[in-house]
């Protein structure tokens, strides 16, 4: 994907998904740590912003299987943007799975 140096990208959604890639609900509040690679980005909640690099990490509440975030950056070249999460699913599970997702975007 492309996106103008300056301009917001569209909603970025970040969806909890069981191994099928359905939807799914954790039972559990889950917090997600927010990524990229360049030093001029910032995601926000918003798409007003204010992109001030306060936005680090996003809370998935335990109602929901989504969230959504936004991206700017100011300078162009190509980006990684990810979004991580560590949590466990369940007390029978002893392992705690690790969620990831990776996006490539060229600003422009």
């Amino acid at each position: 994907s492309e996106l103008g140096v300056g301009l917001v990208t569209q909603p970025i959604v970040i969806q909890a998904q069981d191994y099928r890639r359905n939807p799914l609900g954790i039972g559990a509040d889950v917090n997600i740590q927010l990524r990229f690679s360049s030093p001029t980005g910032r995601f926000d909640l918003s798409p007003e912003g204010p992109f001030d690099g306060s936005t680090t990490s996003v809370q998935m509440p335990r109602s929901e299987t989504e969230v959504t975030v936004y991206y700017k950056d100011t300078s162009a070249g190509n980006v990684r943007l990810g979004a991580r999460s560590t949590y466990g699913l369940s007390k029978w599970i002893r392992s705690r799975p690790r969620a990831r997702a990776r996006f490539d975007l060229k600003v422009t």
